[in-house]
């Protein structure tokens, strides 16, 4: 017999959303329907979707609204650019709930602008069942309708501060901290509108809440959540745990929620705009979540063609129909919940597939791919994992020789400066044990009473690869978990470095001995302490597991064990990369010595040596991210060998001095040309010939900028030149003026009060130009003018009412000579 999916019909709309699909040999599966089953009388879209569109020639786009599904019976979506929708609305139970990508598509104001219009109809369709005072006479009404027509008020209760509505329309919100059974009845409150701060405590009450017959709103941009930036509140770094690798399927309960009423958010954003059509019937059977996994199957299969599926806007051909499936069925699964109906389904049909072979290109199989990636996306470094099948390929095999420590002692210092103060990119602070957690086996960590808001990571390759188009290995291996104190039981799938990450910052030095059993002991050299016999020692020992470290003060290497291993002397390597980064450190003006906001902080940099990384050669971030090869350059070993670290690493150079690279000064121009400060810096300390006299196409890069600078054309920009061109023109500040000019720039930023910041790319321009007039003692707005970079009026007063002296020479056309 073949095996077949659930035949999904939508009420007495009977629309088949899945039909009989062919799995693969290795096993059946089911799609599950909900755990609880609608009660309320069957609806079709046919009567609701014309709620959702009433008086409006279209729906709006929002552009950057984070996208949504559908994804259970009773759902459907409402409004869908290009591919993904970014509002979906469900019943569940005698409730309903509308999920929309961003907030302004629950703009409630009183006018005809379309989203307003849409706000009052997401109103009308939410309450247009309810019993609450209907026709009574009292003040309040269950129903926006009747509050709109006979002069009563609608109740709207929720948690959410950003909540406004015009105070002119009938409708009264009321504010509560937190969701519980006793504020929360659906016979005094017919809406209530939710947002991302929804507690897993909670979801029990606001289920009941919905099934019983209340109605909630949601709108979440699910393409913010994942992300953590240099604006994230630390607060909500602790409280999830990481600085990085968040997921909306593990970290935010309100998907745990939205899943069961057949919704859920994605890790995405739409980058349309204007206002769609209205969706048919069939447009909206057709963008049904389930209805595209249908349609990828049978492609898989060889029942249908791209041909055969409308997907994208009118005209889209086959090959972008496949990628924006591959998109659609990839971003869906990625974000579900084990609440979701989907979620069994989806772990048995990505199991019927076995061990596949790496690489794999994505877009040949959306279908099985987009499955793939549900699975290594969805798992955990809980007690009790099974070893992966490909963790013996990456990151590697640990020997069975191996002896797992009893009870070892990591003394760490929870202290952990909040590093923004240095206008550079934020560093997280990953604290190295020098163990390795074997893959598929529990291990446990015992946390000192009184400590909070630390968490262990299993694993260093933290690029997550899920977006590339080509696979060379498991696209996500690294994970984390909040410790609690006692006794912690953790396992990964894939096996790691194992490190401790303190959330808090600005917390004071706090010494904390943790201890450790059933890890494996890697090869691990920390300048200062590892002695010559106990680096003779780990040698002998050979490696013991994939991936080993070198600490240095400054900078720690993250590389396979068969490299480290190869060092006869890795202090004196260490001692070189950290004699670099000081010089990168003064050229910055910090020092350990100094006070704040000048004083160096004692979190060493990272770089990490991975199979695959996301994106560029190379990429700066904590960690950097390097490939262990690429062409014919082995970087495992070079970054090891003191010739190339003199001589050849601009690659390594360049990334170091992105970590340096201030945000007031990097406007849209200068992100890859002001980082190379710091390569020329460490040219000229080795007494290398500077780049900038490479010759490409007969000319050096002082020949192109040098013809742009005297060209007279006073339209003319600077981001119209090369990065290396472009770099020209600091250069040329650096020979007048020296090296201290941009020491006292970086200063300048660093003592600069937060609120005085540049925010816009001109307010930027403006305030470096200043800045550099001032630091220079001349005034450069000319010079800046013959780069085509051009200050506003108001500085250009500002610059002129200082009555400094223009340079006496037209430093605009100076050159390096070559050597």
């Amino acid at each position: 017999m073949i095996p077949q999916l659930k035949k999904i019909i939508y009420s007495s709309f009977s629309l088949l959303f899945l039909a009989a699909a062919t799995i693969p040999a290795s096993g059946a599966a089911e799609v599950q329907s909900p755990n609880q089953k609608s009660v309320a009388q069957a609806h079709s879209v046919e009567e609701d979707y014309p709620f959702f569109i009433k008086d409006l020639d279209g729906i709006p786009v929002v552009s950057g609204s984070g996208g949504v599904a559908a994804i259970g019976e009773d759902a459907f979506p409402v409004n869908v650019p290009e591919a993904i929708p970014n509002m979906a609305a469900s019943r569940y139970g005698n409730g309903k709930v509308v999920l929309a990508g961003d907030q302004r598509y629950f703009s409630l104001q009183n006018n005809q602008e379309p989203l307003s219009v849409l706000s009052r109809n997401i109103l009308m369709w939410l309450t247009e069942e309810s019993v609450i005072n209907n026709g009574k006479g009292t003040k309040y009404t269950g129903r926006y309708e009747e509050a709109l027509t006979a002069n009563k008020t609608l109740k709207l209760i929720t948690t959410s501060e950003d909540l406004t509505i015009d105070p002119s329309l009938p409708v009264e919100v009321v504010k509560v901290d937190k969701w519980d059974r006793s504020s929360l009845n659906p016979n005094k409150y017919t809406v209530a509108l939710i947002d991302e701060s929804v507690k897993e405590s909670e979801i029990p009450i606001l289920e009941k809440y919905v099934h019983q017959g209340g109605n909630i709103i949601a709108t979440i941009n699910g393409g913010d959540l994942e992300g953590i930036t240099r604006n994230t509140p630390v607060e909500k770094r602790a409280k999830l745990g990481n600085w990085r690798g968040i997921r909306i399927s593990e970290h935010y309960p309100v998907q745990n929620l939205l899943n069961k009423t057949g919704l859920s958010l994605l890790n995405v954003k739409t980058n349309s705009s204007g206002t769609l059509n209205h969706m048919t019937p069939d447009a909206i059977k057709e963008n049904h979540f389930l209805n595209r996994l249908k349609q990828g199957k049978e492609i898989e299969d060889g029942v249908l063609g791209f041909k055969d599926i409308n997907l994208g806007p009118a005209g889209t051909d086959n090959e972008k129909k496949k990628n924006l499936l591959l998109s659609v069925l990839t971003e869906t699964l990625e974000t579900i919940t084990i609440d979701s109906p989907l979620y069994n389904w989806a772990v048995k049909e990505a199991a019927s597939y076995g061990k596949v072979q790496f690489p794999i290109k994505k877009g040949e199989m959306p279908y099985r791919n987009s499955l793939l990636n549900f699975q290594f996306t969805h798992f955990s470094i809980d007690a009790g994992n099974e070893k992966s099948p490909y963790a013996d390929e990456f990151p590697g095999k640990v020997s069975e020789a191996a002896q797992p420590v009893q009870n070892k002692k990591i003394s760490i210092n929870l202290g952990n400066p909040d590093l923004m103060y240095t206008r550079a990119l934020p560093s997280k602070n990953w604290i190295s044990t020098g163990l390795y957690a074997p893959p598929g086996k529990d291990f446990t960590i015992k946390v000192p009473e009184g400590v909070e808001n630390v968490s262990v990571q299993i694993g260093s390759h933290d690029d997550e690869l899920n977006g590339l188009s080509e696979w060379k290995r498991v696209p996500n291996i690294v994970h984390f978990k909040k410790l609690t104190p006692g006794t912690n039981v953790v396992s990964s799938p894939y096996g790691g470095l194992i490190y401790f990450i303190p959330m808090m910052t600005n917390t004071p030095d706090q010494q904390a001995d943790f201890s450790i059993s059933g890890a494996i002991e890697a090869p691990y050299y920390e300048i200062g302490k590892t002695t010559e016999q106990e680096w003779q020692n780990i040698k002998a020992r050979g490696a013991t597991t994939p991936f080993g470290e070198l600490k240095g003060e400054k900078l720690i290497i993250t590389l396979p064990s068969e490299y480290l291993l190869e060092l006869e002397d890795p202090g004196r390597i260490m001692s070189l990369w950290d004699d670099i980064i000081m010089d990168y450190d003064r050229l910055a003006g910090l020092d350990t010595q100094k006070e704040m906001p000048n004083k160096r902080h004692s979190i060493p940099f990272r770089i990490v040596l991975d199979k695959q990384i996301k994106g560029g050669l190379m990429h700066a971030g904590y960690p950097i991210m390097v490939p262990i090869e690429y062409g014919s350059t082995n970087y495992a070993a070079s970054i090891l060998d003191e010739s190339y670290i003199k001589n050849n690493a601009w690659g390594f150079w360049h990334e170091i001095g992105h970590e340096y690279q201030q945000a007031p000064w990097t406007w849209g121009d200068l992100g890859e040309v002001t980082v190379n400060l710091f390569s020329l810096l460490t040219q000229e300390k080795f007494n290398n010939p500077s780049r900038l006299l490479d010759i490409s196409n007969g000319k050096d890069s002082y020949d192109r900028a040098l013809e742009f600078v005297i060209d007279p054309n006073p339209d003319k920009l600077y981001k119209q030149l090369g990065n290396f061109e472009r770099l020209v023109m600091f250069q040329q500040l650096r020979m007048v003026y020296g090296w201290d000019f941009y020491t006292n720039i970086f200063t300048t930023y660093r003592e600069t009060p937060d609120d005085r910041l540049p925010a816009t790319n001109q307010q930027m321009i403006d305030t470096f130009v200043t800045i550099a007039s001032k630091t220079a003692g001349e005034n450069l707005i000319e010079y800046f003018s013959k780069w085509g970079i051009y200050c506003s009026n108001d500085t250009q007063s500002l610059i002129e009412s200082l009555n400094l002296p223009k340079p006496k020479t037209g430093i605009w056309l100076i050159r390096e000579e070559k050597k």
